[in-house]
């Protein structure tokens, strides 16, 4: 997850509706991304900090069991995509970027899949 937070980073966005209420565009979006067997809806939010200037949504990927690691991670990225497209389109954000992200993050892990199968650190 931390490549993804950087690329992700480096795409710059904002969403215009949030640049009003927080009246700058210097403010975090985060996804908190969870896998659930329940029905819920896929994404949910917003949930706005004011003081902290924080926007929060929560993408939940349906449930599912892969024998295959890339196969797995795959499917994680394709739902966070989705999840973050869905957002941006809500909010009357240009989404350009996002699948192209996901897509480098596919070829990142199927280069090493061993080395994205570990724990690490948050730096």
């Amino acid at each position: 997850m931390i490549p993804l937070r950087k690329y992700l980073d480096g795409l710059n966005k904002s969403i215009a509706h949030y640049d009003k209420l927080f009246k700058t565009d210097d403010y975090s979006i985060v996804f908190y991304i969870s896998a659930t067997r329940e029905h819920k809806d896929f994404v949910k939010g917003a949930i706005t900090c004011s003081k902290q200037k924080i926007v929060e949504f929560f993408i939940f990927i349906p449930y599912k069991e892969f024998d295959i690691f890339t196969e797995q991670m795959n499917y994680i990225l394709d739902c966070i995509g989705q999840g973050i497209i869905f957002v941006f389109k809500k909010y009357k954000t240009d989404p350009a970027g996002i699948e192209e992200i996901m897509n480098k993050m596919k070829a990142l892990i199927a280069s090493d899949p061993e080395k994205y199968q570990k724990w690490a650190k948050v730096e």
